[in-house]
């Protein structure tokens, strides 16, 4: 059990299609690559398939713009029986 992963790093470069008109990266687009990274840091940990169940609180900072580099740093906080938080 101890070799399983319990972090993961991604990184994306952020493209021109994943801006609004404003040249800032949408925030739905962040999420997307939170909950990607949640994903494979939840596969990873537990072998099988995963869905995120919920997010918690989010706030955003500061924008990110095109050829921004976003690193998402994914844990594993708690696990349960049939649930984790990531």
């Amino acid at each position: 059990m101890a070799d399983r992963p319990r972090e993961c790093l991604f990184r994306w470069i952020s493209q021109p299609t994943d801006v609004n008109w404003g040249g800032k990266v949408h925030g739905g687009m962040v999420m997307k690559w939170m909950d990607q990274a949640a994903y494979a840091c939840a596969v990873g940990w537990c072998g099988g398939y995963a869905v995120t169940a919920s997010v918690g609180g989010m706030s955003f900072l500061k924008p990110i713009h095109i050829g921004d580099v976003v690193e998402v740093h994914a844990r594993v906080i708690l696990t349960g029986t049939t649930s984790m938080h990531i």
